[in-house]
């Protein structure tokens, strides 16, 4: 199963994450810790924006899911976005796969009115609006699609970067 997000989304989340000195210095070590595969890929395309280089991470953590997909693995995929916006299809719809006792669903829905991250220091009640929204030039949006596209093969639409070609993800209306 894969979990993914808009990139547009993504992002805030890793700044918010590392905080905003970390979130920069990453960029410049992550390269070394990736695949040679991707690696070669990003010298290809290589950019100078961190935001360009935070997309270019994600998509190469993307790009495994599509790769077992387009193989022929049966896997499943859902969008956070689309959890978000209609948690008890997202539960009905994992139950089933899962083959779960549909009788559990109040008790899933139940968790989603918790704070995953009570208690951490990047809680959601404790950041809320500490981290500025990111946002990306209609260059970058450019950069990124054609990146995705191109090197793998994956189609981002172009208002928030929300793979829209994923095998077997199931959306609930996004």
């Amino acid at each position: 199963m894969f979990l993914h997000r808009a990139l547009t989304n993504v992002l805030p989340s890793f700044q918010k994450l590392f905080g905003p000195l970390r979130f920069y210095g990453f960029t410049y070590i992550a390269f070394d810790l990736i695949p040679i595969k991707y690696r070669k890929i990003w010298k290809k395309v290589e950019a100078d924006s961190v935001y360009k280089k935070w997309a270019f991470l994600i998509l190469v953590q993307m790009h495994p899911y599509y790769l077992e997909c387009q193989a022929g693995r049966t896997m499943r995929a859902y969008s956070f976005e689309s959890i978000v916006r209609n948690k008890e299809a997202f539960c009905r719809d994992l139950f089933s796969y899962l083959d779960l006792n549909q009788k559990l669903l109040p008790l899933a829905l139940s968790a989603f009115s918790i704070d995953s991250h009570e208690g951490f220091p990047l809680s959601n009640t404790k950041t809320l609006g500490q981290y500025p929204k990111i946002v990306l030039s209609d260059e970058e949006r450019r950069w990124v699609r054609s990146v995705a596209i191109d090197m793998f093969g994956i189609e981002l639409r172009q208002e928030d970067l929300f793979a829209t070609n994923f095998p077997q993800s199931y959306t609930f209306g996004n």
